[in-house]
């Protein structure tokens, strides 16, 4: 469990540091692996399947992870980050969250890129169909931890540590990991999206790996909203969540969320709302925002300088 001291002494370097732009972006210099990047070079294996399922429109998908490792290295029961990229449900920003994958990599930790369906119909998306994108991707995520979670009983391929498992989501990469680790059980959801869950292979979905209990140690939330707040409830995941003050794409609190696929008006609750939420239900949170940071800042390494060392940081400590 997070040092919860060391959320709030956290909570005010970082703010600092956002209205100093011109500080280095340079991740700890330190011989403490996880905390610092401790191997020079990483390994990457492409195009691992983890599960299938069907797209909106009816057409197979095969569901794939890139991994990245440390060069080298001997251990085996290394934290486990899986990284979900954003893409407003349309495409996947792999280019974009490679360099975070590499910088963990290097500092020691496995890590895995998934992939996840997207909308692939008539554009533009509807609010169902919207909502649709949402859970599918939802169960995509869950079939993906589950198939790590079931690789360390299988020979322990990745070398990771069930114990320590993290997911670091963008965009609509960040609704699907929220919703994974929020929404679980159908009663929380309303009528019409409770009907969309059960479409889609019920509240664990059915893209692969069914049956395999894990258990999240905590989530990053980058630009990210739930469908509603409340399906937030007391958890043992700690949450740290980066949002620009002007993401023009995901609100900071509640309000439209604007992909570019889809023209429906679809009220989410953002960054700020989960942490509030979160806060009332005794978890470990922390929020940080970005003065005048854009949808794109909390994954850029100009806009908003110390977030990589932010986010290990905040990975290093929840060991």
């Amino acid at each position: 469990m997070i040092n919860k001291l060391f959320i709030f002494l956290f909570l005010g370097f970082s703010i600092l540091f956002f209205n100093r732009c011109a500080i280095e972006s340079n991740l700890p210099t330190t011989p403490d692996r996880y905390a610092g990047e401790v191997f020079t070079n990483f390994s990457k294996t492409e195009d691992t399947q983890y599960g299938f399922n069907q797209t909106q429109s009816g057409v197979n998908q095969n569901l794939t992870f890139d991994f990245f490792e440390p060069s080298g290295d001997m251990l085996t029961d290394r934290p486990f980050v899986l990284l979900v990229p954003g893409g407003s449900f349309d495409s996947l920003s792999y280019a974009a969250m490679e360099p975070l994958a590499q910088v963990l990599a290097r500092c020691g930790y496995a890590v895995a890129i998934v992939n996840y369906r997207v909308f692939d119909g008539v554009k533009p998306m509807t609010s169902i169909q919207l909502k649709t994108a949402i859970v599918q991707a939802m169960g995509d995520v869950k079939a993906a931890l589950r198939f790590f979670r079931q690789s360390v009983n299988t020979g322990n391929t990745y070398g990771i540590d069930p114990e320590k498992m993290f997911v670091i989501g963008h965009s609509s990469g960040s609704l699907a990991g929220l919703h994974a680790l929020h929404l679980d059980k159908l009663s929380e959801a309303d009528a019409e999206l409770a009907s969309i869950i059960t479409q889609e292979g019920g509240i664990d979905g059915d893209s692969g790996n069914p049956g395999i209990d894990y258990e999240l140690r905590g989530l990053v939330n980058l630009s990210g909203a739930l469908l509603d707040m409340d399906f937030v409830e007391n958890s043992d995941a700690t949450m740290l969540s980066i949002h620009g003050t002007d993401d023009q794409i995901v609100p900071l609190l509640s309000d439209t969320l604007k992909f570019p696929v889809s023209d429906t008006p679809l009220i989410v609750d953002g960054s700020e709302r989960v942490h509030e939420k979160a806060l009332d239900e005794d978890i470990a949170s922390v929020l940080l925002r970005i003065t005048n940071g854009n949808h794109q800042a909390p994954l850029s390494v100009t806009d908003c300088v110390p977030c990589y060392g932010i986010i290990v940081a905040y990975l290093f400590d929840s060991l």
